[in-house]
């Protein structure tokens, strides 16, 4: 599913906005990154500058609470 998303993006422009809590799949399919903590915005931007240990911890944090 989320390679037919890539290809309606790639191939007719479509803008595609999804939640995904499996952060392996947002890095692989995303061009953008919002980190969230408690409904607030933690970080935002490519997944290289999103996921990084910091936000991790900052992110996961929100799990156990």
């Amino acid at each position: 599913m989320l390679d037919l998303l890539v290809d309606l993006n790639r191939d007719r422009g479509k803008t595609v906005v999804m939640v995904l809590h499996e952060l392996s799949l947002a890095c692989r399919y995303a061009d953008h990154l919002i980190a969230m903590k408690n409904g607030r915005i933690v970080t935002e931007g490519t997944p290289g500058e999103v996921v990084t240990a910091a936000t991790s911890r900052r992110c996961s944090a929100c799990r156990a609470t």
